[in-house]
């Protein structure tokens, strides 16, 4: 036992720690609820300290996970536990960010004024959102559809949009607990980060808080057409990687280097691996 260690057993003899990463014994993540995550909370200076493993508590886990450069899923388990044990034995150096030490008012899924209630919710299992290659998408799939056939924002899809775009339409959105499954259609009008510095961890902060119990799953664009000329594929393939530092899988193949607009043959084949993975 290190000098550190030693000192933080007493610390913890003595009552001046009453919490420490010994006292979690459960993979914490998403949905957690309890006195381990509380813990977890405190550990890392995350406030509210109300014991819900939400959006918040992931994002600081994450941003903790990729300090100390452990993979950045946003789950609790052996390894973060072992890393948080180093940070609390002083071994680790890692100051809380500012977002971790107060909940956004867009967080507080209760108190958004926005939100349309007329929005009827709980009508599809699997849904598909994003940009004009949307309906495409929805075509090619037997097991997923758009929220509505018309695009807009209660529909969290329109051609032309943007992550910023599709950030705002969530917040906008009511929870939805019933979606198992959100396929994700967006990055294109971007340039795949290329044109706009897309918030990709603020996207998932809104997807996680409105369909709580959902997976999600993201279709790789299209390039090489209109202002996407110097776009190459693996401008495409390093952008969505991000996503799935997020939790996402990566639907292959990517709509690929071609204008997109039309029921083209590439959309059925990735219908049916959509199809596949639902």
């Amino acid at each position: 036992m290190n000098l550190n260690e030693e000192i933080n057993r007493i610390q913890r003899m003595m009552g001046i720690i009453k919490e420490s990463v010994d006292d979690i014994n459960s993979v914490l993540k998403i949905g957690s609820k309890g006195d381990e995550v509380k813990t977890l909370q405190k550990i890392l200076g995350i406030k509210p300290q109300d014991g819900k493993f939400g959006p918040q508590t992931k994002k600081c886990v994450q941003d903790f996970q990729d300090e100390v450069n452990i993979d950045s899923d946003g789950v609790v388990g052996t390894e973060t536990k072992n890393k948080l044990r180093d940070f609390e034995n002083g071994d680790i150096d890692w100051d809380t960010p500012e977002f971790c030490k107060k909940l956004e008012i867009e967080d507080k899924e209760d108190t958004d004024d926005d939100v349309d209630k007329t929005i009827v919710v709980g009508k599809n299992k699997n849904i598909i959102i994003g940009d004009s290659q949307t309906p495409y998408v929805d075509n090619a799939t037997l097991k997923a559809n758009r929220i509505s056939k018309d695009g807009g924002e209660k529909s969290l899809w329109e051609g032309g949009k943007t992550v910023s775009w599709l950030i705002k339409a969530l917040k906008k959105y009511p929870v939805d607990k019933n979606v198992e499954n959100v396929i994700i259609c967006i990055g294109t009008n971007g340039g795949f980060g290329k044109f706009l510095n897309d918030d990709i961890g603020g996207l998932f902060t809104q997807l996680e808080m409105k369909f709580p119990k959902a997976k999600f799953l993201v279709v790789q664009g299209s390039w090489g057409w209109g202002g996407l000329k110097n776009i190459k594929k693996s401008d495409v393939t390093n952008y969505y990687k991000k996503f799935e530092k997020y939790g996402a899988k990566i639907i292959e193949p990517p709509i690929g280097d071609i204008e997109p607009h039309g029921n083209k043959p590439i959309y059925k084949e990735i219908g049916r691996n959509i199809d596949k993975m639902l």
